[in-house]
């Protein structure tokens, strides 16, 4: 029970950061599920919330066509530029590949058959 009444502070908690800081809070839906909704109005084009993803990955459709790290498509037509090492993560350009290197894919590179057995 006590962990109960720690998880519904803990959400009440957030619930008035979210409106004290951003002026949004969030409400739960039958049709959209749990979803952020506006407590005040907005300009148009005015940032509400701005978050990093925790994770984030392409359709397996896309991942032939699209950057593996920002998701655009190659501006010349050209193929995207290959991993050398794991020849799976393909990028648009040298800056998005050494970008992914220094932020996630070394270690994930290192990994690519393990990431790929779990994955499927």
């Amino acid at each position: 029970m006590a962990g109960a009444i720690k998880d519904v502070a803990r959400e009440e908690g957030r619930e008035l950061y979210l409106n004290k800081q951003f002026h949004v809070g969030t409400t739960m839906s039958p049709e959209k599920g749990r979803c952020l909704v506006t407590k005040r109005s907005f300009r148009a084009g005015e940032i509400v919330l701005a978050s990093e993803p925790y994770a984030y990955l392409l359709f397996p459709a896309l991942e032939q066509e699209r950057c593996h790290e920002c998701f655009n498509r190659r501006s010349d037509g050209k193929a995207l530029l290959r991993c050398a090492a794991c020849k799976a993560a393909r990028y648009c350009s040298a800056a998005c590949q050494k970008r992914a290197w220094k932020r996630h894919h070394k270690a994930e590179c290192a990994l690519e058959g393990e990431l790929g057995a779990a994955c499927g």
